[in-house]
C-alpha cells in the first residue's frame, strides 16, 4: 500500500519537490545505436523516485540501453500501470518499467499471491508485471497452505530463490519510514495506521469536546467500494468507513504487530484438520443507515470477492483459500478452505478484500456490475466503521463524521477533513503551519526532518522500519524485458549503494539493501542466505551478451526466453546445445569475450 500495497501504495519518502510540472513530462537522452529503449514511468507526485530514476537512466546508458523517463500524475500512472495499460507496452499505451513500492502486512505473507501468482493478474490482483512462473506459483501456494512453520519457511525460502532467478522486478531497498505529525496526536503509529484507530485522539480532549482532525492525502479517491480498493487514498477512505473481522494493531508492551478482533468478537476457531475456521460475530453492530449487521453481510462480501466476475482487487489472495462460506446462525459463519490456510487470520485483516460491505444495499445486483455502480464511483455505501461519510469534493477533500453508535465506543474524533494535497512541498508547509495534523502528502530532506525534530516542539518525528520494498518493476509483456537475461542485466546495472547512501538521505529517507520481495520484518520467512543483486556492469554486459545470442535467428517476441533451446526453462539439454556449438569451455563461447558465463542463472559454470 503504505504500495501500502496500495496493496499498492506509493510509500511517500520525504524529499524536495519540483514545481509546475505539466500533466506529463518526458526526459529523453539522444544517442546513436542504442541496443533498445525502455520507457520508465514515474508518478510525479512521488518526487523521491525522480533522482533514483535519473541514476538508473545514467547507468543503463553505459550499457547502450536508452531509458526515457515518463513523468505523469498519479491518476494517469494508475491507469497506465494498474488498469487499462497493465498488459501493454509503452508504445501500446501502457508501460515498460516503473519505479514503485509494495507495502506488506507485517503479521504474515498475505498479498503475495495477489501480487505474484498467475491468478493475480489485474483486475483480479496486483501482478501487473504479468509474471507467470509455475514453479514460483507452486512454492508460494505450498507455503500458504502448509501448517508446519518449518515447512512454510522452506517453501518461501525456495520461492525467494526462484524470484531472484526469474525476477519480475529488481528490488532496491527495504525502507525505514519517517513520520511528522502534530505533537498532540495520540493513538497513531505506522503499524496501526487507519487499521486500528481505537485510541486516536488529540491530547487533552474528551468526548465532550468537538474535535476536528485534518489529514493530508497525497491522492484523491479512485474507488469507493472496498472490494475494489486500488490506491492509498481509497484505502484510507474505506478504512475510515468500513470494518474487517480482524484488524492489525500493535502490542503496547513489545511494539510488535498483532491481530485483534474487530467485527469478530474473538479470533477464529479452526477445525482439527485445518480445513475450516469458525468466526463468531459481534451482536451489537449496526450499519450507518441503521440496518443490523449479521452473518449475511459477511458471506455476501466474501462470495463477491472470490467470484472472478466481480473483478475484486482481493481475488488473487482470497480465491486460492476460500472454497465457500457457510452461515451457521445470525452471528456465526464458517469459512471452508480449499487447502489449510495458516495465514487466514491475517487475511481477515486484509483491507483489500476483507472490509465487510452491506448486503442490503447491493443484493440483487450482479457482481459484474458493481465496479461501475454508483456506490463505487459517486456515493459510497454505509459502513459499520468509526466514521460516516458526509461529502466528497473531487480533487479537494472528503469529509467524514463520527458514528456515535460505534460498537467499540464513541470516537474521540468528531470530524475528519481529508485534504487532497498532491504537492509534497505544500504538504510539508501544511504540517508546519498546522493546517493538517498528519498525512502522507508531505516531503522533506533528512536535514529538514532533523531540524523539525530538534527545534519544533509542536511537531513530533517518528522513525520505524517498514514492511515494504522499493523496486524497479518489469513489464513482462514487453518483447525484450520478457527475456530474463535482460532483466538480470538491468538488475546488475542499478547503483544500489549510491541510491541508499547518497540519494535517499537527500530525499528524507533511509533503507537497507533488498533481495527478493519478503521483508526482514517477516522474521523467519526472510531468506537470509540470498545474496542481493550486485551493481556490476561487467556482469550486466555478460547477461546482455546472453540475450543477444539467444535471439539470433529466433522470434523473441513469443514470450519469456533466454535459454538455449527456447523452452522457457534452463535445463540440462541447453548446456549440450551450447557445448555442441562452441566447445566445453565457457571461456570459448563467443558472447563471453573472455568473461566466462553459462546458461544457468547463478553463473556457476554448470546447468543445475
Amino acid at each position: 500500500m503504505t504500495v501500502r500495497r496500495e496493496k499498492w501504495i506509493i510509500v511517500t519518502l520525504t524529499c524536495m519537490i519540483l514545481a509546475g510540472l505539466p500533466l506529463m513530462d518526458t526526459v529523453t537522452v539522444q544517442a546513436p545505436d542504442w541496443l533498445f529503449t525502455i520507457n520508465l514511468v514515474v508518478a510525479y507526485e512521488d518526487a523521491p523516485h525522480w533522482d533514483m530514476a535519473s541514476a538508473f537512466k545514467t547507468e543503463l546508458a553505459k550499457l547502450g540501453i536508452n531509458v526515457e523517463l515518463r513523468y505523469m500524475d498519479a491518476g494517469t500512472y494508475y491507469d497506465v500501470v494498474w488498469d487499462t495499460g497493465w498488459n501493454k507496452t509503452w508504445d501500446q499505451g501502457g508501460w515498460d518499467m516503473d519505479l514503485s513500492t509494495f507495502m506488506w502486512l507485517p503479521t504474515d505473507l498475505v498479498w503475495f499471491e495477489g501480487c505474484y501468482s498467475a491468478a493475480g493478474h489485474p483486475p483480479y490482483g496486483w501482478n501487473y508485471f504479468g509474471w507467470q512462473n509455475e514453479k514460483a506459483d507452486w512454492l508460494l501456494r505450498k507455503c500458504m497452505s502448509t501448517v508446519d512453520p518449518e515447512l512454510r519457511k522452506d517453501y518461501i525460502w525456495m520461492w525467494q530463490d526462484e524470484f531472484m532467478h526469474d525476477p519480475p522486478h529488481a528490488t532496491v531497498f527495504y525502507p525505514t519510514y519517517y513520520e511528522i505529525v502534530d505533537a498532540d496526536l495520540e493513538g497513531w503509529d505506522f503499524i496501526r495506521w487507519w487499521y486500528d484507530t481505537d485510541d486516536l485522539k488529540l491530547a487533552g480532549t474528551s468526548l465532550e469536546d468537538d474535535v476536528t482532525l485534518h489529514y493530508g492525502s497525497a491522492e484523491d479517491l479512485l474507488t469507493l467500494n472496498p472490494v475494489f480498493t486500488l490506491s492509498l487514498g481509497s484505502e484510507t477512505f474505506t478504512d475510515q468507513i468500513f470494518d474487517m473481522l480482524l484488524k492489525t494493531s500493535k502490542d503496547p508492551v513489545t511494539g510488535k504487530a498483532i491481530l485483534k478482533p474487530s467485527l469478530a468478537r474473538e479470533l477464529p476457531t479452526y477445525s482439527p484438520d485445518g480445513m475450516s475456521a469458525t468466526v463468531y460475530l459481534r451482536e451489537n453492530v449496526t450499519w450507518h443507515d441503521g440496518w443490523r449487521f449479521n452473518a449475511t453481510d459477511v458471506k455476501f462480501t466474501f462470495d463477491a470477492v472470490i467470484d472472478s466476475a466481480t473483478w475484486s482487487s482481493g481475488y488473487g489472495d482470497f480465491a486460492p483459500v476460500i472454497d465457500w462460506v457457510e452461515i451457521v446462525d445470525e452471528f456465526t459463519v464458517v469459512f471452508h478452505f480449499k487447502q489449510p490456510a495458516p495465514h487466514f487470520n491475517t487475511l481477515l485483516a486484509d483491507d483489500y478484500g476483507a472490509l465487510i460491505i452491506p448486503e442490503h444495499i447491493l443484493r440483487g445486483i450482479p457482481h459484474r456490475q458493481w465496479r461501475r455502480h454508483v456506490t463505487n464511483t459517486e456515493t459510497p455505501m454505509p459502513g459499520t466503521g468509526r466514521w460516516k461519510f458526509v461529502s466528497w469534493v473531487r480533487d479537494e477533500y472528503w469529509l467524514v463524521e463520527k458514528n456515535p453508535d460505534y460498537f467499540l465506543g464513541e470516537p474521540m474524533i468528531d470530524t475528519i477533513y481529508n485534504w487532497i494535497i498532491t504537492n509534497p512541498s505544500a504538504g510539508l508547509v501544511a504540517l508546519q503551519n498546522h493546517e493538517i495534523h498528519f498525512g502522507n502528502c508531505w516531503a522533506a530532506t533528512m536535514d529538514e526532518i532533523r531540524t523539525i525534530n530538534q527545534t519544533d516542539p509542536t511537531l513530533k518525528v517518528t522513525e520505524e522500519p517498514s514492511p515494504a520494498m522499493q523496486f524497479f518493476g518489469f513489464n513482462l509483456h514487453h518483447p525484450i524485458l520478457s527475456n530474463r537475461y535482460v532483466r538480470q542485466a538491468i538488475a546488475c546495472a542499478i547503483p544500489y549503494e549510491h541510491i541508499i547512501n547518497d540519494i535517499l538521505p537527500s530525499l528524507g529517507g533511509s533503507g537497507i539493501r533488498a533481495t527478493a520481495a519478503v521483508n526482514p520484518l517477516h522474521g523467519a520467512f526472510y531468506n537470509t542466505e540470498i545474496e542481493p543483486n550486485e551493481y556490476n556492469l561487467t556482469r550486466a554486459q555478460q547477461y546482455l551478451d546472453m540475450w543477444r545470442y539467444s535471439q539470433v535467428g529466433t522470434d523473441y517476441t513469443r514470450g519469456p526466453k533466454g535459454d538455449a533451446d527456447f523452452s522457457g526453462y534452463v535445463e540440462l539439454p541447453d548446456f549440450y546445445i551450447w557445448v555442441d556449438n562452441f566447445g566445453t569451455s565457457p571461456a570459448d563461447w563467443p558472447f563471453s569475450a573472455g568473461r566466462p558465463i553459462d546458461p544457468d542463472w547463478d553463473n556457476s559454470g554448470y546447468v543445475e
